[in-house]
């Protein structure tokens, strides 16, 4: 696994024909988490190079999306794989069978149906072009490799495909036996498709390191996080948040998220209250959840919704909360939590792939008991909290700048950086 050193000059000089081919629409950039790794990315390469854009969508496509991203790029194909679904019942088992062969796993993201007319429209949509390196967002299938030819084959898995799926089974006692089999099966899988590309990227180096790099240690592998938009940064404070408060940031029709700020609101806020009788609980974020909002209806927890200004009320957070126990990859929000410089307390998987320092840059535990006294703690400790705080502030800063995220982005899709 490589790990680029952004701080040397770039040497990218010669325009290069680069074609992007995502599985979902890098557009809106709030919309998705492809799009907030991928809009600036897209940005940031077409003033430097010539691209073009291939969406292969499970859903319709927004028109005003494609029109968008024509902005940037020389031209934007979509490819309705909907229109690919098997409609006959027999056709279905067949399938379902056939995919239980140890050969037949297939990308998480990429729809798993109509593989082949989809390979025909893309060896439509790309005869002619000569591109100088091809990036698959999310991993393809075979049939898409072969249709598509280039000097140069990038995957950026963002989440470990085997990590995500080692994470959807863990802790069912039901089908062991089978469940272990489809992880071989993915990993196998997964180490194949690194063994076929030029260089492949991950989030962060818990997802890279998933699958052995025995495995493929010939095949350059890169870790690229996903930068930090501050561009908006403020730090005015809304003048309705109440202290002492803890708060929860995300996405909150995102089912992690809402089994977080559940297990959030039972087994810290409240118990956290006895001690501190005025607690305020806040869960910021967009699209909340029926019971998110039924949550909201309880005494001493506010739920903003979608806010137009996220910055003024994640400011007025005195403590960051995270108990996040699934999911995969980076947790931008956590990211942007430490941006404000709040002090953030987390499970492990919530600071998964952020390579700070445990009990300078955040807080971390594992159960209801340290959660709760390390969240009073802070909440008694204004300077602990401002500490915290600044610590987090300097690490996002320092490492998880888009500045960094384009240059190594740039640098890994046309070779250079498999020569540092």
């Amino acid at each position: 696994m490589k790990m680029l050193d952004s701080s040397s000059p770039s040497n990218v000089q010669a325009k290069k024909n680069i074609l992007m081919v995502f599985a979902a629409v890098p557009y809106p950039q709030i919309a998705r988490g492809e799009a907030l790794r991928y809009f600036p990315i897209i940005q940031h390469l077409s003033r430097r190079h010539d691209l073009h854009i291939i969406i292969i969508s499970s859903e319709p496509v927004e028109p005003m999306a494609v029109k968008e991203l024509e902005k940037y790029s020389r031209n934007v194909s979509v490819i309705e794989a909907f229109q690919y679904r098997l409609v006959d019942p027999l056709q279905g088992i067949v399938s379902k069978l056939y995919s239980l062969l140890p050969w037949t796993t297939t990308s998480l993201l990429f729809p798993p149906f109509g593989r082949n007319q989809i390979a025909s429209r893309l060896r439509a949509a790309t005869r002619g072009g000569r591109y100088d390196a091809v990036l698959w967002v999310t991993a393809p299938h075979a049939a898409y490799l072969r249709s598509v030819e280039a000097k140069r084959h990038v995957v950026d898995f963002i989440d470990s495909p085997t990590l995500h799926l080692e994470r959807q089974v863990s802790g069912s006692c039901q089908w062991s036996t089978f469940q272990a089999y489809e992880e071989w099966k993915m990993r196998t899988w997964e180490a194949r498709l690194l063994r076929r590309m030029d260089a492949s990227i991950y989030i962060s180096p818990f997802d890279a390191n998933a699958v052995s790099r025995e495995k493929v240690s010939y095949r350059a592998r890169y870790v690229v996080p996903n930068g930090v938009s501050a561009e908006n940064y403020t730090v005015e404070v809304d003048k309705q948040i109440q202290s002492p408060n803890i708060g929860f940031l995300g996405n909150m029709a995102y089912t992690p998220n809402i089994s977080a700020v559940h297990w959030l609101y039972e087994h810290v806020f409240l118990p956290a209250r006895q001690e501190l009788p005025s607690l305020t609980l806040y869960v910021i974020g967009r699209s909340p959840d029926a019971s998110i909002l039924a949550l909201g209806k309880q005494e001493g927890v506010v739920v903003t919704g979608e806010v137009e200004k996220v910055w003024p009320y994640l400011n007025g957070v005195d403590v960051c909360v995270f108990p996040l126990w699934k999911g995969t990859g980076l947790k931008n929000k956590v990211l942007e939590a430490m941006y404000a410089k709040r002090p953030v307390v987390a499970s492990p998987i919530a600071v998964e792939g952020i390579e700070g320092s445990r009990g300078r840059d955040f807080l971390v535990c594992e159960s209801q008991r340290d959660f709760v006294d390390v969240v009073v703690r802070l909440l008694r400790s204004p300077d602990m909290r401002k500490e915290l705080g600044e610590a987090a502030h300097r690490l996002v800063t320092a490492e998880f700048s888009w500045q960094r995220v384009l240059k190594d982005f740039e640098h890994i899709l046309i070779g250079e950086a498999d020569n540092s």
